[in-house]
């Protein structure tokens, strides 16, 4: 998931603008927004947008949740707005010693089970849109405590979006998490575990590019080090044979392997540097590349 954060003052809205992010949203047919722009001495931003047009006039593409939220708090949003995707909510059990919900919700008949850290509710929301046809999910960072988020076209421009807005990329290396010692290079597994990759493509000049709807899980097996689980995986997934990094991220929760044993999983930034890559899974001309504005990557 991209992560976009308000380190500064965000630009004054006008018309053109107003119209560029209604465009960037694929909202056709814009509510009317009298006195938005007309307000005397006020200037209103992107987080006045935010708030003041998608969530007040109940737009589909914006989700904003308390820091002390539920799951049915998200759930609530995709079941009223997005009713053709048929997700419904079912159940959940909090494990207050681990912070862990533990989810089980109906995609059309099938029953899912999910495990989401009361930390990091990004996880279900990105579960979630990867169930909507066409749409992708940007995570925005506001500096308060809520949680907030867009739910977007697929092909969105990310860079055009912060130019008009004024967010800013928010990069992965800001993050405090600190990698378990088995993620150290060369470390052989004791246990098994499950990794959830966010997958960027890392260009010749160092321009790197998002993969939004390469959503899927891994898993690294006793014996191998992360290293060798993440290159069977993207062999198996993306039939990719060259160059990667791998970046610790933070710990998920726990999912269940099919034999119904408790295994941890964890989130993991993966940078590939050759365009070889194939997706099995949505099929080679599906892939997207989104390019990230004022981008770098610490794994060089």
């Amino acid at each position: 998931m991209i992560s976009l954060v308000a380190n500064q003052e965000l630009h004054k809205l006008d018309s053109t603008r107003l119209q560029t992010l209604f465009h960037l949203l694929d909202i056709n047919l814009p509510p009317n927004t009298p006195g938005f722009l007309d307000t005397d001495n006020v200037s209103h931003n992107f987080y006045d947008f935010f708030f003041d047009i998608l969530l007040d006039k109940e737009l589909p593409c914006a989700i904003n949740i308390d820091w002390r939220f539920s799951p049915e708090d998200i759930f609530w949003h995709f079941e009223k707005y997005y009713a053709d995707a048929s997700i419904q909510y079912l159940t959940d059990e909090y494990a207050n010693d681990e912070g862990l919900y533990n989810i089980t919700y109906r995609h059309n008949s099938e029953e899912i089970h999910t495990t989401v850290s009361e930390d990091h509710p990004s996880q279900l929301v990105t579960e979630l849109v990867s169930l909507l046809p066409d749409r992708e999910v940007i995570e925005i960072d506001f500096l308060e405590d809520s949680y907030s988020w867009l739910i977007i076209p697929k092909g969105f421009d990310v860079a055009v979006f912060c130019d008009v807005t004024g967010l800013e990329y928010k990069e992965t290396q800001e993050k405090l998490n600190v990698a378990p010692k088995f993620f150290t290079e060369g470390y052989k597994q004791i246990e098994k575990i499950f990794f959830t990759p966010t997958i960027f493509y890392v260009d010749d000049t160092k321009n790197i590019y998002h993969m939004p709807n390469q959503f899927w899980s891994g898993r690294i097996l006793p014996g191998q080090t992360v290293r060798e689980g993440i290159a069977l995986e993207l062999q198996e997934t993306l039939q990719y044979e060259g160059r990667f990094d791998y970046q610790y991220e933070d710990f998920i929760g726990v999912d269940q392997d099919r034999k119904g044993r408790n295994v941890n999983k964890y989130h993991l930034s993966i940078f590939l540097y050759d365009r070889s890559f194939k997706s099995k899974m949505a099929g080679e001309a599906d892939i997207h590349l989104v390019k990230l504005p004022n981008a770098a990557t610490s794994t060089e």
